[in-house]
């Protein structure tokens, strides 16, 4: 694993969970949801439980307990469709930004950074953090999806190319948050674009605007 980037912490070092690959099994809609941090994830997820289950979701202590976790190998030979939602880096980076350095100071600093960090700070760190050992909240799409699954869809484009006969979850935030703009600098979009290289080739994001 190398030397770790200053800030990370013991705990990242880990082993991988089951949880952390994120892939819940949905058997009465016929789906796997690849979920991936900052793409609506808990929206997402919490949408499906409803749907499944057919009674609201409810947030517990034992995490597990409200989702069927499986793994990757699973998941692509289970046969249930896969589905994962993907988003703009520049927008994924932006609203990590704005959760771990203002919301969640707290989650943050579990995640080896700093809640006083501009995105400047931020972006040139991440850098240095390979998705091997990066929070899940900064690990690159690429990571959670390594292959192409049945569908991926944008995440802005979600409404309108729903391919499931079971409606669609709203793009309603689950919980309201503090509203702190970041600023993006050319800058910074060129260390996102950098940074998550992969994810722009992978999804077919435009890199005009990291240019």
């Amino acid at each position: 694993m190398g030397n770790l980037p200053w800030g990370l912490k013991d705990n990242w070092k880990r082993k991988l969970e089951l949880r952390d690959l994120n892939i819940t099994w949905w058997p009465n809609l016929g789906v796997n949801y690849w979920g991936i941090t900052k793409c609506a994830n808990t929206k997402i997820r919490s949408h499906l439980f409803e749907l499944e289950r057919g009674r609201p979701f409810e947030i517990t202590q034992e995490f597990e307990a409200n989702f069927h976790f499986i793994e990757r190998e699973e998941a692509l030979s289970n046969d249930c469709e896969n589905l994962t939602i993907v988003r703009d880096p520049v927008e994924r980076f932006r609203s990590a930004w704005k959760d771990l350095c203002r919301t969640r100071p707290a989650r943050g600093k579990l995640a080896g950074i700093e809640p006083d960090w501009s995105p400047t700070e931020l972006a040139e760190w991440l850098q240095d953090v390979d998705d091997s050992v990066a929070d899940v909240h900064f690990k690159s799409q690429s990571w959670f999806v390594p292959e192409e699954l049945d569908y991926e869809l944008n995440l802005e484009e979600m409404a309108s190319n729903w391919p499931f006969d079971f409606p669609a979850p709203s793009r309603e935030r689950v919980r309201p948050s503090k509203t702190v703009e970041a600023d993006i600098t050319q800058k910074v979009r060129l260390l996102i674009s950098h940074r998550y290289a992969t994810d722009f080739q992978r999804f077919g994001f435009s890199t005009e605007v990291a240019q």
